[in-house]
């Protein structure tokens, strides 16, 4: 059984990108979601949900890797919901309405 930790992330341009790890290891990443926040909404509960990821259209990870850069910040982690909310930027807001 997979055990899924998902973090949201935002660059310095807006990008939201959601990145999903099992046990540790990056597994599907998916970015555009500033451009349609409901879909990651969408996508965050379904996770929650433990929907099988494997079905998942759109998984980008051999285009894209986990991005550490200090240009990224990390806005939801799975393990402890929003963080960082004074440094999210109007795409990150737009999704967690604050």
């Amino acid at each position: 059984m997979k055990t899924l930790r998902w973090i949201v992330t935002e660059d310095n341009g807006g990008c939201l990108s959601l990145n999903v790890f099992d046990k540790g290891k990056l597994i599907y990443i998916h970015t555009g979601y500033e451009h349609i926040p409901t879909q990651l909404k969408n996508d965050l509960l379904a996770l929650r949900e433990y929907v099988d990821i494997d079905s998942w259209e759109g998984n980008e990870i051999e285009f894209f890797e986990y991005d550490d850069s200090p240009f990224t910040k990390e806005i939801y982690d799975s393990k402890i919901g929003p963080i960082d909310l004074e440094d999210m930027g109007a795409a990150g807001r737009s999704v967690f309405s604050l």
